[in-house]
């Protein structure tokens, strides 16, 4: 009868192990992305993995992404906490999109943005050095990856404002990788939005500047 107890006991603690982890470890934490350029040259890998619930805030789950990025066979940038969440805003669920807007940028965001205009981010390398890849962060909802800007290049990009979500985006973040690792990073504020109505602003994203 005890050892009958002892396997219940066991089982009981086992379920409820797997239902409170199912959260974490499902298919809303874990995915995986694996995408080439469209000419072969560059290639970037994401994954999600789920923790245990109490790995994060209180009952809240985790969620950590890893970041591999290739130029070849060339390793150009790794983080195994590119992304980190605690409250279930899902990096699939903010970037459900990806899309390479040339041979050397890719962008993850929304798949058709609500909002009727789109900004320009306007990124230009002012380093007398090549930066093998840049991640921008617009907002919330927006991303670009961006390989091989050379001194001087100057790149025009259209980013969703975001207005229609409810959280307009106000600033870029900037990460550069150099050697396989982070090095330099910075914030922009975009410029005052006209309110009325509501318009396209441009921002400029000098690196090195």
């Amino acid at each position: 009868m005890q050892l009958l107890k002892s396997q219940r006991n066991r089982w009981l603690a086992l379920l409820f192990f797997s239902l409170t982890c199912l959260p974490a470890c499902g298919p809303a934490a874990a995915f995986k992305i694996d995408t080439a350029s469209p000419g072969g040259q560059y290639r970037l890998k994401l994954e999600g993995r789920g923790e245990p619930p109490n790995a994060g805030i209180g009952d809240s789950q985790r969620q950590v992404v890893t970041l591999e990025s290739y130029k070849g066979s060339q390793v150009v940038a790794t983080d195994n906490r590119f992304f980190v969440e605690d409250t279930g805003d899902f990096f699939r669920q903010r970037y459900p999109a990806y899309e390479w807007v040339n041979d050397s940028t890719l962008r993850l965001g929304d798949r058709l943005p609500k909002d009727r205009f789109q900004d320009r981010l306007i990124v230009t390398n002012r380093t007398d050095q090549p930066l093998d890849f840049v991640i921008v962060r617009y907002g919330k909802y927006e991303m670009f990856f961006i390989y091989d800007l050379s001194p001087g290049k100057q790149l025009e990009l259209n980013a969703a404002p975001q207005i229609a979500s409810g959280l307009p985006a106000t600033d870029v973040f900037y990460q550069v990788y150099s050697n396989g690792h982070a090095s330099t990073s910075g914030t922009v504020k975009a410029p005052p939005r006209s309110t009325e109505p509501s318009g396209p602003v441009a921002v400029n994203v000098d690196i090195g500047h």
